[in-house]
């Protein structure tokens, strides 16, 4: 928990921002207040802290005052400066001399929880140890759970994980044989700061986005360091969420958005708003429909039975009534750019792939009778289909299990499921765990155990960290249940482990 000192000369505010602002939610803890200057001086050194928030406007010294002592007693302490609206010069002032943020009078408590988002990030960064690797491991994990559609286990105060409204951004590059570039992620995470960097493919990257109570800001900031900085990027941004749970429906939003982008071949941001008039109504059942159809694309006996697969459902959800020609529309046309996403790890031209998808959906959107969007649908497909080879060679195979293998090495500590890996390999889950097995010998879990484990054995020996914290590194927030798997591993658990090495050296 990171501690606050608030400060200003009115005591009704210092009191209502003490009872009615949950600090705790924030990470944050108010360990004193102050009145004026000197007070404030006096607190800090009494008892350091990791933030200050300060009125400007003081009797006596003022708050750009303690600013610029600040900066000298205690350069590690970040500020955020509260000030009226005709204070705005004084406002200037402060941000030339390093405060972090301001905000007006009176104060907005949305506002307050992105500026204190904001100065969370810096003060992890600045002090890595403040609150540790381990501490930022389990937030990134339980973010992960989140994103692959399981509950995150809140901590011991049940504090959610997401505290004010949030978009996921979804980064790959242009081409799915580019990579990105270390210098493009830290480009966007500046631009996007506070935000949480998460690697959920080995060609893609996630940004949870902390600062979007300003969406329209958040887009052209995107926007902005593309362009500045020539990033031949595709990027898909989700609408604004506000709770742990619609985590997944954004990290999904942000997806198809991505997709949608590279399937155009346009390098560039890509908000979902924009395409909701294609993917709104695909949830629930008729998600799941699709993403059956996408497993059956992906699987090689199966893949030329699509078009046939689309017209039999079409004619089900047709005979129960519940599907307007309008729905359907919207069904295979977003059918088709998952498809196209799919299909780029085939050998197919990018010329070849954007013609026949633009002039499908174009057909497709325009479409007056259902016999037409069948019959256009149906051809689209088959001529998707006809141009991947019926099944891929062993070379192929070989190549996608050697990168799915390498990202789980460089990401094991991250609570990375078979379908959120599947999904950002553009393969299916079943797909996937069956090819890993062929070509390894073991299922996923297994690799990823192992893995764990034996990261787990080198901190163990090499390190003084307790064993809880081993778990949390190594991508388990259980201790107890990581201690169980060790000793069904190793015959021993971890401070057993531990003490043997120790005096065997």
């Amino acid at each position: 928990m990171h501690k606050v000192l608030l400060v200003d000369d009115e005591i009704k505010v210092l009191e209502g921002m003490c009872r009615f602002f949950d600090w705790e939610s924030a990470g944050f803890k108010v360990s004193a207040t102050a009145c004026s200057y000197d007070e404030a001086i006096d607190r800090v050194k009494e008892n350091p802290v990791d933030l200050v928030l300060t009125d400007i406007s003081m009797p006596g010294k003022n708050g750009i005052d303690l600013i610029r002592t600040l900066k000298k007693l205690t350069p590690e302490t970040f500020i955020i400066i509260l000030s009226a609206y005709s204070e705005f010069s004084y406002a200037q002032e402060a941000l030339r001399l390093g405060a972090l943020d301001y905000l007006t009078k009176p104060i907005n408590f949305s506002q307050l929880g992105d500026s204190l988002n904001k100065a969370k990030i810096k003060i992890e960064e600045r002090n890595p140890n403040k609150n540790g690797d381990i501490s930022r491991q389990l937030y990134a994990s339980r973010l992960m759970n989140l994103l692959s559609g399981y509950p995150a286990k809140n901590d011991r105060a049940n504090r959610p994980l997401i505290t004010s409204r949030t978009a996921v951004l979804r980064i790959c590059p242009l081409s799915i044989t580019d990579s990105l570039s270390p210098k493009t992620i830290e480009l966007l995470r500046l631009a996007l700061s506070p935000a949480t960097v998460l690697a959920t493919g080995d060609r893609e990257i996630t940004f949870v986005c902390h600062n979007a109570e300003r969406f329209e800001t958040l887009v052209e900031n995107i926007e902005n360091c593309i362009a500045k900085n020539q990033l031949f990027i595709c990027c898909g941004l989700s609408k604004q969420v506000k709770k742990d749970g619609a985590l997944r429906k954004a990290y999904m939003q942000a997806g198809r958005a991505m997709r949608y982008q590279r399937a155009r071949e346009k390098y560039g941001l890509m908000a979902y708003h924009r395409l909701e008039h294609i993917f709104s109504g695909i949830d629930g059942e008729r998600e799941k429909a699709m993403q059956r159809m996408i497993e059956n694309f992906t699987l090689t006996d199966t893949r030329n039975s699509l078009p046939d697969i689309l017209d039999a459902y079409l004619d089900e959800m047709q005979q129960e009534g519940v599907f307007s020609l309008h729905d359907q529309q919207k069904f295979c046309a977003a059918l088709a750019i998952e498809l196209d996403a799919a299909a780029q790890r085939y050998a197919l031209t990018n010329h070849s792939r954007r013609e026949a998808l633009s002039a499908f959906l174009l057909e497709a959107l325009s479409c007056k009778e259902e016999a037409a969007l069948r019959a256009a649908a149906k051809r689209y497909l088959k001529e998707l289909v006809s141009s991947i080879a019926t099944s891929e060679t062993l070379d192929e195979s070989t190549q996608l299990v050697e990168r799915v293998k390498a990202y789980l090495d460089e990401h094991f500590s991250q609570n990375i499921t078979l379908d959120l890996l599947a999904e950002n390999f553009f393969i299916s889950p079943v797909y996937l765990s069956r090819l890993f097995k062929k070509k390894t010998g073991e299922n996923y879990i297994r690799y990823l155990t192992k893995l764990r484990l034996n990261k787990a054995q080198t901190l163990l020996i090499t390190t003084k960290m307790k064993v809880s914290d081993v778990a949390c590194m190594i991508g388990y927030d259980n201790p107890r249940y990581f201690a169980r798997l060790f000793k069904e591993h190793y015959g021993m658990n971890p401070q057993e482990y531990r003490e043997r090495q120790n005096n065997a050296n």
